[in-house]
C-alpha cells in the first residue's frame, strides 16, 4: 500500500470516529478562523480622501511615502469620562506600536471648559513631555477637582512645585494657542462630535472609530489593530 492510499484511509478513520466536522475544521487555518471580522459601516467608517488629505498633516510635516508608517490620531478631552477610562489601555497599547505607527493625541473643545483644558494638555506636554493623562485625569475624576477652572489648575500645579507665573506663562502663550486652534481645526476637518474617537490613516485609507461603533476598550483597540493591519477598502 503506497503513502497515499495510507492518507486517506487514515482521514476515513478520522472521519467515522468525529464526523465530517473534524475535515471541514481541519480545512480551515486556525489563524484565519479566530482572526476577528469587523465591517464597515458597523465597526468603522472609511473616511473619503475629501476628509483625509486636509488633516492628516498633524505632524509639523506630512510623512515621506517613501518612509511611510500608518497614523493613528486619538481624539479625546480630559473632560470625557470614556477617554478617561481607555487612557491606561491607549498608554500600553501606543508604548507597544509607537517604533511602527506614528500615533498622537488631539484635544478636542466642544465648549468653553473644554478648550481650557485643551489648553492644559498642552501646557502638561510642555511641562512634562513624557506625562501619559494619569495625573490629570485623576485629579478630576477621582479627586474631584475642576481643573477647566484657572484657579484650579493654579492649585494643582503647585502641587508639583510649579508656580503661578510659571504655569500662566504657558497657559496664555502663543504656542498653547496656536496648537488649541490647530487641534480645533484638525478635528472639524474630520467631523469628530464624540469622543473618544480614533482616526487611522492608512497608506491608502483612512478610517474613523469610537464608542457609538464599538462597546468595549477591548473591541476598540482590536478594531484599530485591525484597520492598520488589514487597510481594508
Amino acid at each position: 500500500m503506497n503513502l497515499v492510499s495510507i492518507r486517506i484511509l487514515f482521514i476515513i478513520l478520522l472521519n467515522f470516529l468525529f464526523g465530517s466536522s473534524w475535515i471541514l475544521a481541519s480545512a480551515i487555518p486556525a489563524n484565519k478562523a479566530n482572526e476577528p471580522t469587523f465591517i464597515a459601516g458597523e465597526h468603522f467608517k472609511v473616511l473619503s480622501s475629501k476628509i483625509r488629505y486636509p488633516a492628516i498633516s498633524i505632524a509639523d510635516s506630512i510623512p515621506d511615502k517613501s518612509k511611510y508608517k500608518p497614523q493613528v490620531i486619538m481624539f479625546f478631552n480630559y473632560g470625557c469620562f470614556g477617554c478617561r477610562q481607555i487612557n491606561q489601555e491607549f498608554n500600553k497599547w501606543k508604548q507597544l506600536n509607537s517604533n511602527k505607527i506614528d500615533i498622537y493625541r488631539c484635544p478636542v473643545a466642544f465648549n468653553k471648559p473644554w478648550e481650557n483644558l485643551a489648553k492644559l494638555y498642552y501646557v502638561q506636554q510642555e511641562l512634562f513631555p513624557n506625562d501619559d493623562g494619569e495625573k490629570i485625569f485623576s485629579a478630576i475624576y477621582d479627586s474631584r477637582k475642576q481643573l477647566w477652572l484657572e484657579q484650579e489648575m493654579v492649585n494643582f500645579y503647585e502641587r508639583y512645585n510649579i508656580s503661578k507665573d510659571v504655569f500662566f506663562k504657558k497657559y496664555l502663550s502663543f504656542d498653547v494657542d496656536r496648537k488649541v486652534k490647530k487641534a480645533i481645526e484638525i478635528a472639524a476637518q474630520y467631523k469628530v462630535i464624540i469622543t473618544p474617537n480614533v482616526i487611522i490613516n492608512g497608506k491608502n485609507n483612512s478610517y474613523m472609530v469610537n464608542f457609538s461603533m464599538v462597546q468595549d476598550p477591548e473591541t476598540l483597540f482590536k478594531v484599530i489593530n485591525y484597520l492598520v493591519k488589514a487597510n481594508p477598502k
